[in-house]
């Protein structure tokens, strides 16, 4: 990790003492100016994790139009909707807050 410039070092100092609302525009700022500051790790594992919702919902989606076709012939279609159950609610349990957290 590399240390900061004097400016950088500045920026923090004068921010430090900005209310929060204040020092997140600070940040937006900052960022702004300069697109290179922060790798683009983060915007990877956005994409990776776009890409795995979207697959878990295409295949939710087939599964629910599977399952409509079957029922409209007369076959019967639980396990289709079993399964796109199981990807709705196992997708909102990734963004559920862990019963630990404070």
């Amino acid at each position: 990790m590399t240390a900061l410039s004097e400016t950088g070092r500045q920026i923090v100092n004068a921010a430090a003492a900005l209310p929060p609302e204040e020092q997140k525009e600070v940040v937006h700022q900052v960022q702004r100016l300069n697109k290179d500051l922060w790798t683009t790790g983060d915007a990877h594992r956005t994409r990776l994790w776009l890409t795995l919702l979207g697959g878990l919902f295409a295949i939710a989606i087939v599964a629910i139009i599977c399952g409509v076709y079957l029922a409209a012939k007369g076959e019967d279609a639980t396990a289709l909707v079993a399964i796109a159950s199981a990807v709705v609610a196992g997708v909102i349990g990734l963004f559920a807050n862990p019963p630990t957290a404070d």
